[in-house]
């Protein structure tokens, strides 16, 4: 409203104002805006802008990307870091990761295994998977002693025979546990 001294009023309105964006919608964070209205009379421009407004309801809420993973040194766990933009980071962890058997040990190779962690979060399920590890030292099941044709299931030799035959078995079965153990047979 324009008033001369004479006590006319003159009332002029902007019917499309100017917005600008003072500050965008993040996360957490409403979006800023200030209007600015221009009008003239007797061909002189008059403008006036806001003081920043908020505006409700444009707060965004926070975009994790994929996350990145880490093992612990015996992989009993695995952690997923979530970051979002904002620098925003969340962190699951799961403490029961799947084992799975790619080969088992035998006389000559080490179990290999891999592990796989699951996490949930934002509403989905997330992976990942190791890549194959060997297990050292583990060495096949110990024989069963009880079969009845008179062989050592580690030599194939026949230690049924005598007492001293069976004794000398005996320190065979060790010795070769042992060489196995420590990778020299």
């Amino acid at each position: 409203m324009f008033s001369c001294t004479c006590g006319d009023e003159q009332i002029v309105t902007d019917n499309g104002p100017q917005v600008e964006t003072v500050s965008e919608a993040g996360c957490g964070q409403e979006q800023t805006v200030a209007y600015t209205a221009t009008v003239s009379i007797n061909g002189k421009d008059y403008s006036d802008s806001t003081d920043p407004i908020t505006v409700p309801g444009t707060a965004t809420g926070h975009i994790y990307g994929e996350p990145v993973w880490s093992w612990a040194s015996d992989y009993s766990s695995a952690t997923a870091v979530f970051s979002c933009t904002c620098g925003d980071k969340q962190i699951v962890t799961d403490n029961d990761p799947q084992v799975i058997t790619v080969s088992e040990a035998d006389d000559e190779n080490d179990k290999v295994v891999r592990y796989t962690a699951t996490v949930s979060f934002g509403g989905a399920d997330y992976s990942t998977e190791t890549d194959d590890i060997t297990v050292p030292g583990e060495t096949p099941s110990e024989p069963d002693e009880n079969e009845d044709d008179g062989l050592c299931k580690w030599c194939g030799k026949d230690h049924s025979g005598s007492f001293w035959q069976g004794i000398v078995g005996f320190f065979h079965r060790i010795l070769y546990f042992f060489a196995h153990l420590f990778g020299l047979r």
